[in-house]
């Protein structure tokens, strides 16, 4: 589920001064300023960090060292995605190393030209 827009500055100053000044309620003081009660606690259980330390997203599997050095051996070498993966010792699948070199700017894939089959017309012509 999405998160809602973060009080403003006046918001959370009126919110300070209702609760310390009037002793509101966090009810009272959310019907007051428009808001749900949960945000206006949420602010008053942590006034200096509200909206500060909100960290999102799984963490990664690989560190960016590890990813550097995947991406090198790549870069130095002809090699598959799963023979990178076995050579580096990582722990991640072979679409994970895939999915990290496509995501490099500067690696792009180039398909190998194939040679055309050899008629008798280009045995006769060498």
């Amino acid at each position: 589920m999405g998160h809602g827009e973060p009080l403003t500055e006046m918001e959370k100053a009126k919110i300070a001064t209702l609760k310390d000044y009037m002793i509101m309620s966090n009810q009272k003081i959310a019907k007051e300023i428009n808001q749900s009660e949960k945000i206006v606690r949420n602010f008053l259980e942590n006034r200096e960090n509200y909206g500060k330390n909100c960290v999102t997203g799984r963490l990664s599997t690989i560190s960016p060292a590890q990813k550097q050095h995947l991406i090198r051996s790549a870069a130095n070498s002809n090699k598959s995605a799963r023979d990178i993966k076995l050579e580096n010792n990582l722990t991640i699948g072979v679409r994970r190393t895939q999915k990290i070199l496509s995501g490099c700017s500067y690696l792009k894939y180039k398909k190998v030209m194939r040679k055309p089959m050899l008629t008798s017309n280009n045995i006769e012509g060498r």
